[in-house]
Formats: structure tokens, sequence, C-alpha cells
């Protein structure tokens, strides 16, 4: 049984599908040069932090993958400012925080599995 608070409810499961399919589809539309979005390519990191957020604060039952995307969206967004740091130079980070969450899920396994 899968705990996240995205599949809790089908209505959830809707409304995200909905959100994401928005999402990309204005993406597509500045990528083709439809139409311009600075906002959009400023800003839709903050869809991690508010998936992380939800994972946080609803039954997911994994606060560091809810803390890494909270972390993660948080420095895209900041560095789309021009605030935060290179990801061509912090991208290991990345690469150890998934290890980090492997070994976790790997020496506290949930009860159920």
């Amino acid at each position: 049984m899968n705990d996240s608070p995205i599949n809790a409810h089908p209505a959830q499961r809707v409304l995200v599908g909905l959100g994401v399919i928005a999402v990309g589809t204005l993406a597509l539309l500045d990528r083709q040069h439809a139409f311009d979005l600075p906002l959009l390519q400023t800003f839709w990191p903050l869809v991690l932090v508010m998936l992380g957020l939800a994972r946080l604060v609803g039954r997911a039952g994994r606060p560091i993958a809810g803390m890494a995307m909270v972390l993660i969206g948080g420095l895209l967004t900041s560095h789309n400012l021009g605030y935060g740091p290179s990801m061509r130079d912090w991208w290991p980070a990345f690469v150890i925080l998934g290890g980090v969450s492997l070994l976790w899920r790997g020496l506290f396994p949930k009860s159920g599995a």
C-alpha cells in the first residue's frame, strides 16, 4: 500500500495530474516561443518545494525525500534568481543525498516491508 499523500484520494491524483499537465503545457509553449513566460522559467522549482512540503506534512513516511525535494527546489529557485550556487558545481551533492537516502532505507526498512 502506498501512503503517499498524492495517492490518498483519487481526486487528489486528478488534481495533481492536471496541475502537472498545465505546467508542462505552459513550459512546452514557452520553449516553442509561442509566448514568453519569464516567471515560469524562474519559479518552476517551487513545484519541487510544494511536493516536498506535502511529503513532510502528509503521511508519506519519507521525511528525507521531502527535505531533499525542498532543498533542491529552493536551491534551483535561488539559482534562477541569481543568488544560489551554480548547479554545475553542486550536482555531486545531489548524488550524495540520493546515496544517503538509499542507505537510510537499507538500514531502517519500513516495518511493513
